[in-house]
């Protein structure tokens, strides 16, 4: 049953931002909100990117190669929309060279496009401090609860329902024991047993 108000919010999506990254075709401008850069390792696994969960980690066990993500909060200067901003460790270089030389990348405006129109193609990131006399930046993001809701995963400090260790990817799999997954599940049982 839906709860209904007579009052807008200020934004529906609580900790949610939407999550961007270099157009194939275009490009985006704008605003670093965080102090920092943070990343972790991820996998393509599922049909989208999910993080890597370490040695338990589904996907690492069964041997889908990882890459190293990074994310920031940015305001974009034409909507004014806030997101969080998704790169590669390559495109991560200009984010760090800003870093090094101004103790922080809130603040920074930045231009990311994709150097050819192709969507794995690689992407250029340019920075140069934001001129904020006539700018005001919204509060930074907390991006590892961002991503916890984006990724739908357990963060200690964040409720999110379910997990992705709940959910099964859907695969064929007429032997159940070829999954290391149910594999090591059922050697489990066996051994309490």
């Amino acid at each position: 049953m839906p709860i209904w108000s007579n009052q807008v919010p200020k934004d529906s999506r609580g900790l949610a931002l939407p999550l961007k990254r270099a157009p194939t075709n275009g490009k985006i401008v704008a605003i670093v909100t965080n102090e920092e850069l943070i990343g972790c390792n991820t996998h393509f696994w599922g049909g989208h990117t999910t993080p890597c969960e370490g040695k338990d980690c589904e996907a690492h066990l069964r041997g889908i190669p990882f890459r190293w993500h990074g994310y920031l909060g940015a305001v974009d200067v034409q909507t004014h929309l806030h997101f969080i901003f998704e790169m590669t460790v390559q495109a991560a270089d200009s984010f760090k060279a800003f870093h090094r030389a101004n103790r922080t990348l809130r603040g920074c405006i930045f231009e990311a496009k994709r150097l050819k129109a192709i969507v794995n193609s690689r992407v250029c990131i340019k920075c140069k401090p934001a001129d904020l006399r006539e700018r005001s930046l919204p509060k930074a993001p907390d991006i590892r609860k961002c991503m916890a809701i984006i990724w739908n995963v357990p963060d200690q400090d964040v409720e999110v329902e379910g997990t992705l260790k709940d959910v099964r990817h859907l695969q064929f799999n007429p032997n159940p024991m070829d999954d290391p997954i149910l594999a090591a599940e059922a050697a489990r049982r066996e051994a309490s047993a």
